[in-house]
């Protein structure tokens, strides 16, 4: 079955990952556009490919038994897997219920394979030591450096797609999804003694810290006025804190906080449970007190006024 949609909203996109828990944070300014596409053949493997005009901050949460095979779709500006670089040679291979953190540029696009774990780690074609290593994966996820492996899942999922788009039934769909699943076994199986492995990112000392200062500002952000506050906190210096979100996510931890703020502000101003709140109110709860400077970030950065995003609840109310 092939899933083809359009979206306008980067919450409603995050949730077409099936399977899997997804998240995200829109890092660039402007109105989002983007495109999920999926091919589900069979129980044992689907295919996602994403696609959106702005930089996302994603967090994946892996399926609790699948597999997922990743790689880049395209060459628009660097990804960030986990607090380093990811280019068009590289796979990310998630364990079940692993976890992601990838920053995405702006036009970029991302595509995973996600397979049964059990029916690939069966996979005649499967080289021990390529088991081995998929086997040992858990947690972090872990990163291949192999450029033809990494062109055999982009080709391998695009000749899925047009298989499942030519057939009407659920067994042929089957089919070609175990035919995707023996052939990544066998070509990684074959690319391996040229592949640069390593069983997790281990993540970098910057993208941890990023990390404790992200868990800082989305638990007491309210008390957080500077870089040098949020510094104390985590027992580091100024400047490896304003280091760790530059390397991370392109930008200062105050300007990454505002952002939370937004967003947190967005998703309430669609909250149902919470439409007898005035916009004012739900702004004021997340730090914003001055309405005009309110509306300015927020129109700048999602690219519409706070009242037509509001206004899209009224309209889903009436439907």
């Amino acid at each position: 079955m092939l899933v083809d949609n359009v979206f306008a909203d980067f919450d409603q996109q995050a949730e077409q990952l099936t399977g899997h828990d997804q998240t995200y944070l829109q890092l660039s300014p402007g109105a989002f556009q983007g495109r999920f596409l999926s091919a589900f053949l069979g129980d044992d493997v689907a295919i996602h490919m994403e696609f959106c005009n702005q930089s996302l901050e994603q967090e994946v949460g892996g399926s609790p038994d699948h597999i997922s095979f990743g790689v880049v779709l395209s060459d628009r500006g660097p990804f960030i897997a986990n607090g380093k670089p990811l280019s068009k040679e590289d796979v990310f291979v998630i364990p079940p219920s692993g976890s992601l953190h990838l920053v995405s540029p702006m036009s970029g696009a991302v595509m995973a394979i996600a397979i049964r774990r059990e029916l690939f780690l069966c996979q005649p074609g499967l080289a021990p030591a390529v088991q081995d290593w998929v086997s040992g994966i858990s947690g972090s996820p872990g990163f291949l450096h192999a450029s033809r492996f990494a062109d055999r899942l982009r080709e391998d999922a695009i000749a899925a797609m047009e298989g499942v788009a030519q057939t009407g039934t659920s067994a042929p769909e089957a089919m070609i999804g175990q035919a995707v699943a023996a052939s990544i076994a066998s070509k990684l199986s074959l690319e391996w003694a040229g592949a640069t492995a390593d069983t997790g990112f281990g993540n970098t000392i910057a993208f941890d810290r990023f990390q404790n200062c992200r868990s800082w500002l989305r638990t007491g952000g309210e008390l957080i006025d500077s870089s040098a506050e949020l510094a104390q906190l985590v027992q580091g210096s100024k400047r490896s804190v304003e280091q760790a979100f530059s390397t991370s996510v392109s930008m200062g931890p105050l300007t990454y906080l505002r952002l939370l703020r937004l967003h947190d502000v967005k998703r309430k101003l669609t909250d149902p449970l919470i439409a007898n709140l005035s916009i004012g109110d739900i702004a004021a709860e997340h730090g914003f007190w001055d309405w005009s400077r309110f509306s300015q970030h927020y129109r700048r950065h999602f690219g519409e006024l706070p009242s037509t995003t509001r206004q899209y609840l009224a309209d889903q109310s009436r439907q």
